[in-house]
């Protein structure tokens, strides 16, 4: 997935030429020098220990080649970069001292691309004044998920409204989601009929879920400046974890979350509904959404989906985080990596202690949490 994610990194090219800090040799280098040559990009070669300003280009450090030491003077380097460039690279979750070095040079600035390589971000932007979001839980029978993650810490969702959609179709569920939320000052939605198809062991045709998705949240697009979907397995961390959402989405049309990359054969069903739609994209091999347990949607996003209209069609193999990312990217609206909020697949997430500057992480539930670091 590191080549995976170097070929897309490349893609996002600012204009600015690409350096390949590591050995000229290994693998991933001779792979960015193909994919970079494919694509146009100006891309360069070196070794680690070159001391010379790195100036307006942009960086990949390839930290899976490189000593502690060489490690160490590449980051160094980096002082010298300019603050529209691209710094990226790989040994975040492999290397620990890597690690350390990364955590103590940027902090809270690094995000994961792919589950493989670690991306700089620019610092948070001022929290905007007077700006209202919204958290919003889609809710299959999984009750108890909100009651242990969630419910009873009014500190966590400070500053926002809650809107619980809820899809159980069992009656005593409901009344025990809906006492929650009353409990709790959240608000209480339900579809309104308890005949309905159980999302959970949905395993083949995604429309109806994705269409329950898309409605509901597009519809909170009139009260709020932002949205953030959150699943009942994420487990928030820090009271203050929706600031970032607030402050990048802020007077912009996007989206913001954990990209992932799929290949193009496994969403194939998507492009083929886009282009019975009236849609051609362009489409890379490797298509980006953003993982849907955490992301968080501005206003001007979510009213340019509404407007799109759901797209009808077969939703095979495809589930509502690409549906909206899909769909964004069609509409030209704005991705953007969050750098506090992680969301992975339960297969992908990285281990707690490579996450120590997120501040929501999916999937977690928080008695796993107290079991690993005794929060």
């Amino acid at each position: 997935m590191a080549q995976i994610a170097y070929d897309y990194l490349l893609s996002r090219s600012n204009g600015s030429p690409w350096i390949h800090v590591g050995p000229e040799e290994s693998g991933l280098a001779r792979f960015a020098e193909r994919s970079a040559k494919r694509q146009g990009v100006k891309w360069v070669a070196e070794d680690a220990e070159l001391v010379t300003g790195i100036g307006s280009t942009n960086v990949f450090v390839d930290g899976d080649a490189l000593s502690e030491g060489e490690f160490a003077a590449a980051l160094r380097r980096l002082d010298s970069l300019e603050t529209d460039t691209m710094v990226c690279g790989t040994g975040y979750h492999t290397r620990p001292a890597h690690r350390v070095l990364l955590n103590k040079k940027f902090s809270d600035r690094i995000t994961h691309v792919a589950s493989s390589v670690w991306w700089v971000r620019p610092g948070l932007p001022p929290l905007p004044k007077n700006t209202k979001g919204a958290v919003f839980i889609p809710c299959f029978q999984d009750t108890w998920r909100i009651e242990e993650n969630l419910a009873w810490r009014p500190e966590l969702v400070n500053g926002l409204d809650v809107h619980i959609f809820d899809h159980n179709f069992a009656p005593a569920e409901m009344d025990r989601l809906s006492a929650v939320a009353r409990n709790c000052d959240w608000t209480y939605h339900h579809r309104g009929t308890r005949d309905h198809p159980d999302f959970t062991s949905c395993r083949a045709e995604f429309a109806d879920y994705n269409r329950f998705i898309w409605q509901n949240m597009t519809g909170l697009s009139d009260g709020y400046d932002f949205v953030i979907k959150l699943d009942t397995d994420a487990c928030i961390l820090d009271r203050y974890w929706w600031h970032e959402a607030a402050a990048r989405l802020h007077g912009r049309t996007a989206m913001m979350g954990t990209f992932d990359l799929r290949p193009m054969y496994e969403v194939a069903y998507f492009w083929h509904v886009a282009w019975q739609n009236g849609y051609n994209p362009s489409v890379p091999a490797y298509p980006m959404h953003l993982q849907g347990g955490i992301y968080a949607v501005s206003r001007g996003a979510l009213r340019s989906l509404g407007d799109m209209g759901f797209l009808p069609g077969p939703h095979h193999d495809f589930t509502e985080d690409g549906y909206m990312s899909y769909c964004a990217q069609m509409l030209g609206v704005e991705m953007i990596p969050s750098t506090t909020l992680g969301s992975w697949t339960r297969l992908k997430r990285p281990p707690l202690e490579h996450l120590g500057p997120f501040k929501a992480i999916h999937p977690l539930m928080r008695r796993d949490l107290r079991d690993m670091v005794g929060r």
